[in-house]
């Protein structure tokens, strides 16, 4: 037995180690407990036990140690961390075990020579252990794949193939399953000496019990799985990328169902405004003044529909290449007789759009209507107007920056605890039988698609404030 401080420096060893190797104390503490090692193994001895002083971690490992007559002998080592009274790291204990005698060769005696030549004739890596886990037999298939001599792979020497990545759960498993004897069995990497390359592996392990039921030794296998697993891996990478093509194109598609949303939008806004305007140019109820601010907004309108249109055949060109124009003949037709204007005279509406143009016609139609209107241009204006004087009707516009006609129907419904509540009108230039769902499902009364008409406005603003 031996201990040492916290540095590592030898400070006692018993008298069976004084027997066994030949030193006096003095030349023991001296020496320290690394004299004596075989020069093979000195090196990964040195390396085990500096990564485990490291960690404050216990530590077990085979090794040939030269005994007092010359002969070089293997030793199993085990130590385990000290603490001082305060928790802190103080060094390690250990005893040293001579197991030479279990050894035949450096191989295990109990295993016969028909045994041993044909694990060698097999594919696959065969082993055995002490039932403290140690390695005691390894075939020629193990030395070769890991590159190194049978009597290199005894203890726990073969550990410095595995690969880092799953060198921690491994031995966590081994060290569980040696302590309750069940069997083991982890997908782990192993690297091949011959190329480098990490393999995967199967390994499993099954103890033997004696008559009296204690592990008398464990008896493993390692299968080279590899290219199943590469195999399995590429699987999952390819349903991965399916699934990611699969996600791009949804994105895609939504991105498309937006783009022609919003494309809805800009084209019917302006659209809306020049329509509006000519309704009432027909129906020769506007001054000379108005007429004339009428002919200018449809004129401002039809450019930036214009410009619209320009900017989007520029973006057909660009994704298609190409361009084709249907030409389509005006259209005439034998002028209609307008019904009569539903009646809304003393009717208070509140109007709600971000476009100027837009709430000028909403506006003039309500007013032709007989409606006395508040038009303003956002949420904030809307929710003063309806607390300062409550209206029959609000109008709203759906899209719009900032907080939009959502936000104002939230608002309007949480705060109206009246009976009955201010009916409210969606105005939306998108045209999908969803969007008017939604609308309605938020808390507006109706819905209308712009371009907006007049008389299909009047009418509904009349039925929401009960004149219909």
């Amino acid at each position: 037995m031996w201990r040492c401080d916290a540095d590592g420096a030898c400070r006692y060893v018993n008298p069976a180690w004084l027997r066994y190797t030949g030193r006096t104390l003095e030349q023991a503490l001296a020496d320290g407990r690394e004299r004596g090692i075989h020069e093979e193994d000195l090196a990964r001895c040195a390396e085990l036990f500096e990564r485990q002083r490291a960690h404050r971690q216990p530590f077990e490992t085979v090794y040939r140690r030269l005994r007092h007559d010359g002969a070089y002998r293997y030793i199993l080592e085990q130590a385990v961390p000290l603490h001082d009274p305060h928790g802190a790291f103080a060094g390690f204990a250990g005893q040293c075990v001579d197991i030479h005698d279990h050894h035949r060769g450096g191989q295990p005696a109990a295993e016969s020579d028909e045994l041993r030549f044909l694990s060698d004739l097999l594919p696959l890596m065969i082993f055995t252990t002490t039932p403290e886990g140690l390695n005691d037999f390894s075939n020629q298939f193990t030395a070769d794949f890991l590159g190194v001599g049978r009597e290199d792979l005894f203890g726990d020497r073969w550990a410095a193939a595995v690969h880092p990545e799953e060198r921690g759960e491994l031995f966590e498993r081994w060290s569980r399953c040696l302590v309750t004897g069940e069997p083991f069995e982890m997908l782990f990497r192993l690297r091949r000496a011959a190329d480098g390359q990490y393999r995967w592996f199967l390994g499993r392990a099954i103890p033997l019990r004696g008559r009296d039921g204690r592990i008398v030794k464990w008896f493993g296998l390692n299968t080279d799985l590899h290219d199943q697993k590469m195999a399995e891996m590429e699987r999952i990478e390819l349903l991965a990328r399916e699934r990611k093509a699969r996600a791009d194109a949804e994105a895609a598609n939504r991105m498309k169902d937006e783009f022609l949303a919003t494309l809805s939008h800009e084209l019917r806004t302006p659209l809306s405004a020049i329509l509006g305007w000519i309704h009432l140019l027909r129906t020769e109820r506007l001054t000379e003044a108005q007429r004339t601010h009428a002919l200018e907004t449809i004129d401002a309108n039809a450019k930036l529909q214009n410009q619209l249109v320009a900017d989007i055949l520029d973006v057909s060109r660009i994704v298609t290449g190409k361009l084709r124009i249907r030409a389509l003949g005006p259209v005439r037709g034998a002028p209609k007789q307008e019904a009569a204007a539903p009646d809304l005279s003393g009717v208070h509406v509140v109007v709600l759009d971000d476009d100027e143009p837009t709430r000028e016609i909403l506006r003039v139609f309500l007013e032709v209507g007989g409606a006395r209107v508040s038009s303003v241009a956002s949420v904030a204006e809307a929710m003063k107007m309806v607390i300062a004087d409550r209206p029959a009707a609000v109008i709203s516009d759906i899209s719009m920056p900032n907080e939009d006609g959502y936000d104002l129907v939230r608002q309007l419904r949480a705060g109206d605890r009246r009976d009955p509540p201010i009916p409210a009108l969606a105005l939306t230039a998108h045209a999908q039988a969803e969007e008017q769902h939604r609308t309605l499902a938020a808390g507006f009364d109706a819905h209308l698609t712009k371009p907006i008409d007049m008389k299909e406005l009047l009418a509904v603003v009349a039925r929401l404030c009960g004149r219909g």
